[in-house]
């Protein structure tokens, strides 16, 4: 019998159903000099984070908030690009000193090197590939990493261990690229040959996930849940008609494209919504979001007399809002999509930090133990909460469709609550919504 449990931070309402302008849509805006902005991440509180980058195509890393952006400091005037920002502002990307490419984590605008990706004389601009650094709530780090002279790895790092995985036998590699606040990690695992695969690594043990029957794929985002979305190939290696796919329980689901033939997929939030881009035959990109197992342009959900063209959506935080690249004028834009019927969220989302254990009066709903008892066929779930919080649990099978089986006994945070029929299926999630 297999059992997924998933308890986290989640939506406390349904998914949206979108209608006609369900967005509205500012602007980030470009400082003196600069050409174009590519925003990469949003969080729970609106920061963005992202590159901006000058006619000669050189990036500097920022950060949007209250409306305004600004520049990252970064020493000696290093070309940056900012990949990933965490829920209590922490950002990390990647900079480029001496032509060589470094991993960095930026704290009230002090960036620390934290780890050297390759060297490589280029960052941003066209063509330019830029590896990705994620960060967790926790201040745990994954990206790739040199390892020697031959190979890259990759790396969970933090300030006292770093953890180093992914060279393996016959000379196989793995590039991470994602974690999420329970310390899984995704990525893209390569071979020698230079086919590649999907990966998750969680506590040493990395699995591979394959691909949807081509030979190149990898993993680029994660929820709390532990649903991974990417992107694989078809036929062969042609990445001009890769597909998106959805990943639950170790299996991949293609989530097809919009009247084309090449989707990837970015990011995906707590209420498993995903967004990205689809690209059809006359290479005509559209930004997209994913909810209800169905696609949406996200060029309907905004006013057309705007102005702007929606050809990427990179990022979504738990209340919906998308992070966009758009073309307006023959410029590149990066936008900020707010839905006019935001997702709620907990107003304790976010801060899983605590200075003792006992305090959890901050800390989202967190899974401590599961337990399956083969007498009964029970399950029984145990997390952490707020100490005065009123938690319902829900149940499903496909993610969509969920119902309330009770609401969890709170024992000064320490929260439980038995599940008496997991084994009517082969694949149960849960979910913790706290309702007071």
């Amino acid at each position: 019998m297999k059992t997924f449990l998933a308890i986290g931070l989640m939506c406390i309402s349904a998914p949206r159903a979108l209608s006609a302008y369900e967005y509205h849509l500012t602007d980030l805006g470009l400082p003196p000099g600069f050409v174009l902005a590519k925003a990469s991440a949003i969080n729970n509180q609106q920061q963005i984070v992202g590159r901006v980058e000058d006619a000669k195509q050189l990036t500097h890393a920022f950060i949007w908030e209250n409306g305004s952006m600004r520049l990252l400091d970064m020493p000696e005037n290093s070309l940056s690009v900012a990949s990933d920002i965490n829920e209590f502002g922490e950002i990390v990307g990647t900079m480029l000193s001496n032509g060589q490419r470094h991993a960095f984590i930026s704290r009230n605008d002090a960036p620390l090197r934290i780890g050297l990706i390759d060297e490589f004389p280029h960052l941003g601009g066209k063509h330019n590939f830029v590896p990705g650094v994620s960060i967790d709530n926790q201040s745990r780090v994954a990206f790739r990493i040199y390892a020697d002279d031959e190979h890259q790895g990759s790396v969970l790092w933090n300030e006292r261990t770093p953890i180093h995985f992914g060279l393996l036998a016959a000379g196989a590699t793995c590039h991470a690229s994602t974690i999420n606040n329970q310390g899984h990690i995704g990525g893209q695992l390569f071979q020698r040959d230079g086919r590649s695969s999907a990966f998750l690594w969680h506590d040493g043990i990395i699995t591979d996930l394959g691909t949807l029957g081509g030979t190149r794929a990898g993993i680029t985002g994660l929820n709390d849940m532990g649903v991974a979305i990417g992107w694989s190939t078809i036929n062969a290696n042609d990445l001009s008609q890769a597909h998106a796919f959805i990943q639950i329980d170790g299996e991949m689901h293609d989530l097809g494209t919009l009247h084309g033939e090449h989707t990837r997929a970015y990011d995906i939030n707590n209420a498993n919504q995903i967004v990205g881009f689809s690209k059809n035959a006359q290479k005509r990109w559209s930004a997209f979001v994913w909810e209800n197992y169905e696609l949406t342009d996200l060029n309907s959900e905004i006013d057309p007399s705007l102005g702007y063209r929606l050809i990427s959506s990179n990022g979504i935080n738990d209340r919906g809002d998308i992070i966009a690249v758009s073309i307006r004028d023959n410029e590149s834009r990066a936008c900020l999509l707010s839905p006019k019927q935001p997702n709620a969220i907990s107003s304790k989302q976010g801060s899983i930090h605590s200075d003792s254990e006992n305090d959890v009066s901050t800390i989202t709903p967190r899974l401590t133990r599961f337990e399956h008892s083969t007498a009964n066929d029970a399950f029984r779930i145990e997390f952490q909460g707020s100490p005065d919080g009123v938690y319902l649990i829900e149940a499903s099978t496909d993610l969509i469709n969920w119902r309330p089986i009770g609401t969890a006994n709170n024992n000064q945070g320490h929260l439980s609550l038995i599940d008496p029929v997991p084994g009517a299926t082969q694949l149960r999630f849960y979910r913790a919504i706290q309702t007071d």
